[in-house]
């Protein structure tokens, strides 16, 4: 399924076979990525509240 979806990452289905480096930089990865949604679903939240008013 994950090699079917545009944009998957496919990197993820041999995960166990990545070296420290690369597994290194996946976190690094995802933690931006989780970063970024934090943000955005922050600013979501602000942007709604202040429609509401």
């Amino acid at each position: 399924m994950i090699r079917a979806l545009k944009g998957a990452r496919n990197q993820l289905l041999d995960v166990e076979n990545l070296s420290d480096e690369d597994l290194k930089k996946l976190e690094e990865q995802f933690q931006r990525l989780r970063q970024k949604a934090e943000h955005d679903g922050t600013r979501s939240r602000n942007f709604e509240s202040a429609k509401s008013r």
